[in-house]
C-alpha cells in the first residue's frame, strides 16, 4: 500500500476511531486502502470503530491499494509528532510501514494482519434517524444509574425502548433507576427494544463527535446496532438478559407527594451527606410544619434543611 493524505485528515479519523480507555489504544488500527477511499478501522471485543476518507475529499491520494495493521498508540505518537502537512505511508516492506512527513521519517513495525474489523451491512434492517445533540444529552440523564463494568451485564447497559414517534432510554443498578423520554425524527417506529452498554455507548458518541449536534443514524441489527454520522460509524453489541423490573407509578393509597426547589434541596442534602456514616445512607423526612415548599410566585418558605435529615 501506499499513499498521501493531508496529517490533520488522518489524525481526525484516527481519533475518531481510536478513543482513549476501552481498549482500543493497546489494539491494533487497521488502514485499507481501495476503492476511491481510505478506511480507518479498530476493535475492541465485539465494539468496532470506523472512519472513511475518500479520495475526491481533494486531501487524499491513493498509488497502490493494499492494507496495513499497525500498533495504535505508536502510529498515533508518530503521526501527531509529524512536522509536515502531508504524511507519506507505504508498507509492509520487511514487515515494517514507512511513515514520512516533511523532514522526518518513520518506520513501524507491522502487526500480524489479520481480518480487518468488518460493520454489517445496514440494508434490511430498521433505521432510525435522530438528533445527535438530543440522544447524547438524554443519555447524560440516565447513565449514572447504570452499574460499572464487572456487575451484571443487563445492569451495565441502557435500554432504548421505541414508542412510536418517542423513544425511552432507563438504566438500573438494581438500587437506582432513571428513565427519560426523546423524540425520534420521522418516527421511530414501534415494539422494539435494545439493550446497550452503557459506558461504551456513551464514550463511542464522544469520541466521535456526535454530542455536538447534526444527525444521527441508528440500524438495529438482531445481535448488534450501528451508529452512524457522517463518514464515522460505531458497532455495539447487544447486551443479552433484561433489566430487573422497576415500578414506575408508585401513586395509589398512602401516598404522597411534595414539591421541592431542586437547588435548596441539593444543597441540603449535599449537607446531609458531609455526616453520613459509612453505610452512606441518608434519611428524609417531611415535617408537616416546618417542610420545604414552593409558593406560586416562586419564592420558597420554610427551611429546606429541614426536608432532608440524616
Amino acid at each position: 500500500m501506499r499513499l498521501m493524505i493531508k496529517r490533520d485528515l488522518l489524525m481526525e479519523a484516527c481519533d475518531q476511531v481510536v478513543p482513549a480507555g476501552g481498549g482500543f489504544r493497546t489494539g491494533e488500527l487497521h488502514l485499507t486502502a481501495g476503492g476511491g477511499e481510505l478506511a480507518v478501522s479498530a476493535a475492541a471485543g465485539r465494539i468496532v470503530h470506523q472512519a472513511v476518507v475518500p479520495v475526491d475529499a481533494g486531501s487524499l491520494k491513493i498509488e497502490h491499494i493494499g492494507c496495513l495493521a499497525l500498533p495504535a498508540r505508536y502510529f498515533l505518537g508518530v503521526i501527531r509528532q509529524a512536522d509536515g502537512e502531508w504524511l507519506e505511508l507505504e508498507g509492509p516492506s520487511g514487515g515494517m510501514a514507512r511513515i514520512k512527513s516533511g523532514q522526518s521519517e518513520h518506520r513501524l513495525a507491522v502487526a500480524e494482519f489479520g481480518e480487518p474489523p468488518v460493520l454489517a451491512d445496514a440494508a434490511g434492517h430498521p433505521a432510525f434517524v435522530l438528533d445527535a445533540g438530543s440522544f447524547h444529552s438524554r443519555l447524560k440523564q440516565v447513565l449514572f444509574a447504570a452499574a460499572a463494568s464487572g456487575s451484571r451485564l443487563p445492569l451495565t447497559g441502557i435500554l432504548i425502548e421505541a414508542g412510536g414517534s418517542s423513544w425511552k432510554l432507563s438504566a438500573t443498578d438494581g438500587v437506582r433507576y432513571a428513565s427519560c423520554r426523546m423524540g425520534a425524527w420521522g418516527g421511530g417506529g414501534a415494539g422494539w427494544s435494545c439493550l446497550l452498554p452503557a459506558k461504551p455507548l456513551h464514550d463511542s458518541l464522544k469520541a466521535l463527535g456526535m454530542e455536538k449536534g447534526a444527525s444521527l443514524s441508528l440500524a438495529i441489527f438482531p445481535f448488534q446496532v450501528q451508529l452512524s454520522a457522517g463518514r464515522a460509524k460505531v458497532q455495539l453489541p447487544r447486551l443479552e438478559g433484561r433489566l430487573p423490573f422497576i415500578k414506575e407509578d408508585i401513586s395509589g393509597e398512602g401516598v404522597q407527594g411534595i414539591s421541592l426547589d431542586s437547588a435548596a434541596f441539593r444543597q441540603a442534602l449535599d449537607r446531609a451527606c458531609l455526616v453520613a456514616g459509612p453505610s452512606g445512607a441518608v434519611r428524609l423526612s417531611v415535617d408537616a410544619e416546618a417542610a420545604f415548599s414552593v409558593r406560586e410566585d416562586g419564592r420558597s418558605r420554610g427551611d429546606p434543611a429541614k426536608a432532608a435529615r440524616g
